[in-house]
């Protein structure tokens, strides 16, 4: 995955926890899980009621919910501010991009383009974060970023999935509310 890039995408890469091996994993996992515990819990009712909004008469549950909830919650629930949030968010998927095994010579190009759009804000989130200038935070950040896109696409798709296959489907928005409590 980190081949061909240079300059912050090298950077960005060669401190992802998720691409590195021993012995910098461990070190790398311990800033995450130091990115995780600022993690509070996010406004899910405000992010999820445009996502829900009537888009004529076909709804995409994977492409309007599951694609873009995890990341909007993760960057919420972190406290981005508004502006950040707006600026990052439609650059997820492109930033995802960096975790392919191979990449054309464009698709190469757009995630150099995309790293050195998104590292200056990310940069400014990270340092709220943790406190002092760090580009292991700054990384793994986008790392959370990247992996809500792709882990949280598929666990919300799955659970709809799964609520769906219940034997007594909930009929009414109370069931799917006593459903949904912990």
């Amino acid at each position: 995955a980190l081949q061909g890039l240079d300059g912050t995408a090298a950077v960005l890469g060669q401190h992802l926890v998720r691409l590195a091996n021993p012995p910098a994993h461990a070190a790398l996992r311990q800033v995450a899980l130091r990115l995780f515990d600022r993690l509070r819990a996010p406004r899910l009712e405000r992010l999820l009621l445009p996502l829900l909004a009537p888009r004529g008469q076909d709804f995409d549950w994977v492409e309007s919910v599951c694609k873009r909830l995890p990341a909007l919650a993760l960057m919420d629930g972190l406290g981005f501010g508004d502006d950040a949030i707006g600026f990052l968010f439609p650059r997820v998927e492109r930033l995802a991009a960096l975790m392919q095994p191979s990449r054309t010579p464009a698709q190469l190009q757009d995630v150099q383009q995309v790293v050195a759009e998104t590292w200056p804000v990310l940069e400014t989130e990270s340092l709220k974060l943790w406190g002092a200038p760090d580009a292991r935070a700054t990384a793994n950040l986008a790392g959370m970023l990247i992996q809500g896109l792709d882990a949280g696409r598929g666990l919300l798709s799955h659970g709809l999935v799964q609520a769906l296959a219940l034997p007594l489907m909930p009929r009414t928005p109370e069931e799917w509310r006593l459903l949904a409590v912990e």
